[in-house]
């Protein structure tokens, strides 16, 4: 069954990003404009503090990327423990 809601992933977006793809990946799992998304992000960033303001970081460190590559949460481990080798 192709095409069907089950088989959308939630991933952030490598193609269609400002900062980490987070919003761009919102839009196309909904199917929906990535700057109405973006907009909607800045609106909830700022009418619902301070869950709106934390809700972009936590979404990237959960999403991977579209790619198949690491989510952020990996991505950050990954750079700690390269910082700690040094």
């Amino acid at each position: 069954m192709k095409g069907t809601t089950m088989d959308k992933k939630l991933v952030r977006s490598t193609s269609d990003k400002f900062l980490a793809g987070v919003c761009g990946g919102l839009a196309k799992y909904f199917g929906i404009d990535a700057t109405l998304v973006r907009i909607g992000a800045v609106l909830i960033a700022l009418l619902i503090q301070p869950i709106g303001w934390m809700l972009y970081p936590a979404l990237w460190l959960l999403m991977p990327t579209d790619n198949g590559g690491p989510s952020g949460l990996a991505q950050l481990t990954d750079w700690v423990k390269q910082s700690n080798r040094r």
